[in-house]
């Protein structure tokens, strides 16, 4: 169940005798509901749970049995944390209660904690709660928490289970000296950033820091973004500006995206996607700057600063429509969607294949926009699968923009992109007056061997070429040629230098990789989806660059036997 309050207090550990323990309890829990974590009111009442519960059978004793983790980051700190636990079975319980008591300070020593947070209410049979834990106590830092669940029974029994949480040197490291530009995002009130939908408001400082990019300090508002990278310790987010800004030399618009690259140790995937996407032709590819990244003064490491994906000049680039353009050359463009299974957005069509187009501008399209849109891409699909597709007239080329297709394949074939195969991220644009459009590139954290499952660890075999529409469009010679030749005419020039690229821009990186794995120390653990643990930064580059260079010479024997 969702939680429905979360009240915090500052209190002081008290000692009951047996006989008056109950009332205690209660006089407790109403304290804990009324007061608010940091309160000043130095004539409250303060009041906390026994320090030691009476002792109890062995058979009695209860233990936490989820979370399981001990670093601080495991309590999700501002999130609904789930928390289950085993109960007695030799006495009446009377009440359960969750509780998570706040320290600042990571000293055993201090065993009076500074505030306190209740858990959401649990029945007497009740075997798992949430809590939300604040990410400040009186405005400091927290260094540790102590969960506790507290069983009381119904002749005053009482029986506890405690897990702590510790602020590991990991979370406290600083690093000492950078080479890259340093963002600082302060939120208001140091206000934890913890959902994908709610902005948070912030300001943005950029520090050049001996790099060439210009300083600034501007308002914004933040908030988490991402499917499965927002499920990961390290976080990514949509950044929102006030105002059109540019930032670190690239143009002027209000949003941005800060990418975290957590389960790419090499931190340069996606960058050599978008480098590629340039190096190809592809109308658009995201630009991206590494930076450091400290969040209400807490460094989180290297990430990606850059451009998302959006209709705009400078981005993708065609017309925005709005609500009277619902008739003539006007409704033809333009329309941005993506091929996302996960249906994540307001406006979707499902074609007769199955493949899953999501809306993404216009945000409110009419009536008569959403008809023709669906129209053109049903229109398409039909004629990729007619008989007379390979028509250049009436076949599918009526329809797309045959290389946009083919330099978007290429690139994700050649870092066999899990999810390309018109699962998600396959982002698409009509023109007005124009043909659809394959691209821009987005998502290439777990491509290039980065990934345990689908057999896509494997640099060998083909991957895009077997999805939907790709593979129809294969079954014509005239593509399959345009194809080849296509790799033909990149392949010396632009993917076999790709390898000497990423060892610049690891060169580049080294600093910065070497703070981001002191801050998340992950090099020699596994991370999902990884396909390898090298056990150190060196180590994943050599694995990046001997998988690409095995997956070229593979793909050029085939298109060259």
């Amino acid at each position: 169940m969702p939680i429905t309050s979360t009240d915090t207090m500052n209190a002081r550990h008290f000692q009951p005798d047996r006989l008056s323990r109950l009332k205690s309890w209660f006089v407790a829990a109403s304290v804990l509901l009324l007061q608010a974590c940091g309160s000043s009111n130095e004539n409250e009442d303060r009041a906390s749970l026994p320090a030691a519960p009476t002792p109890l059978p062995a058979d009695e004793q209860i233990a936490i049995v989820r979370p399981t983790g001990t670093a601080l980051a495991d309590a999700q700190l501002g999130q609904p944390l789930q928390v289950e636990w085993t109960l007695p079975t030799t006495f009446s319980i009377s009440s359960v209660r969750l509780f998570a008591f706040l320290f600042t300070s990571n000293d055993d020593a201090a065993t009076t904690h500074e505030c306190a947070a209740l858990g959401s209410h649990s029945s007497t049979s009740a075997t798992t709660g949430t809590i939300i834990i604040p990410t400040r106590c009186n405005e400091k830092r927290i260094a540790r928490v102590q969960l506790k669940v507290v069983v009381r029974g119904m002749a005053g029994e009482q029986v506890a289970a405690t897990h702590e949480f510790r602020r590991t040197p990991a979370e406290e490291f600083v690093p000492t000296a950078t080479d890259l530009p340093i963002v600082r995002i302060t939120t208001e009130g140091s206000a934890p950033i913890v959902s994908k939908a709610e902005y948070v408001s912030a300001t943005l400082t950029i520090d050049p820091n001996g790099t060439d990019a210009a300083a600034l300090s501007v308002p914004l508002r933040i908030r988490g973004r991402g499917n499965s990278t927002w499920a990961m310790p390290k976080k990514p987010y949509k950044l929102k500006l006030d105002e059109k800004t540019s930032l670190l030399g690239m143009p002027a618009d209000r949003d941005w995206v800060l990418l975290a690259n957590y389960a790419d140790k090499s931190l340069l995937r996606n960058q050599v996607a978008f480098e590629l996407g340039h190096r190809v032709g592809l109308a658009w590819s995201p630009r991206f700057r590494s930076v450091e990244l400290f969040v209400n003064d807490e460094y989180l490491g290297v990430y990606q600063l850059g451009e998302g994906i959006k209709v705009a000049a400078h981005r993708v680039d065609i017309p925005e429509l709005n609500e009277l353009d619902t008739s003539g050359s006007a409704l033809t463009g333009g329309y941005l969607l993506e091929v996302d299974e996960r249906l994540d957005g307001d406006v979707y069509y499902v074609t007769r294949l199955g493949v899953p187009f999501v809306l993404d501008t216009p945000e409110e399209p009419t009536p008569e926009q959403l008809s023709y849109i669906w129209d053109y891409i049903q229109q398409t699909e039909d004629a990729i699968l007619a008989s007379d597709f390979a028509d250049p007239l009436t076949g599918y080329a009526a329809y797309i923009d045959v290389d946009s297709f083919v330099n978007w394949y290429l690139v994700n074939e050649l870092l066999k992109n899990n999810d390309a195969v018109f699962w998600s991220s396959c982002w698409m644009y009509k023109q007005r007056e124009g043909k659809l459009f394959m691209g821009p590139l987005w998502d290439f954290d777990i491509a290039a061997g980065n990934i345990n499952y689908n057999g896509n660890d494997d640099p060998t075999g083909w991957w895009i070429r077997n999805s939907r529409w790709i593979s129809r469009l294969f079954e014509d010679p005239a593509f399959e040629t345009r194809v080849k030749a296509r790799w033909n005419e990149l392949k010396v020039e632009h993917f076999d230098t790709i390898l000497d690229y990423i060892d610049e821009s690891a060169a580049a990186l080294a600093l910065g990789a070497s703070n981001n794995f002191n801050r998340w120390p992950i090099l020699d653990q596994w991370v999902w989806p990884n396909a390898v643990v090298t056990g150190s930064y060196e180590g994943e580059i050599a694995y990046l660059k001997d998988w690409l260079q095995t997956r070229i010479a593979w793909m050029d024997a085939q298109f060259n036997p």
